[in-house]
């Protein structure tokens, strides 16, 4: 999924260390930016900082 802004300006933002903007489409209650969510929750032994275990998403839905 390609975020549609300013040429170089989500790169701006990650070279900052801050998430890059997701598309207007798909911002949802003032939620602008991507977001990690974890796979299998940290709460049933997904693993944390396991990167098999993350997805990066816009703000779509609540999460599960």
């Amino acid at each position: 999924m390609n975020a549609v802004l300013p040429k170089n300006q989500n790169k701006t933002n990650v070279q900052k260390g801050k998430a890059p903007f997701a598309r207007k489409k798909d911002q949802v209650g003032g939620r602008e930016r991507f977001e990690l969510h974890h796979n299998k929750p940290i709460s049933q032994d997904g693993g944390v900082y396991d990167m098999d275990n993350l997805r990066v998403r816009p703000w779509l839905t609540k999460p599960e």
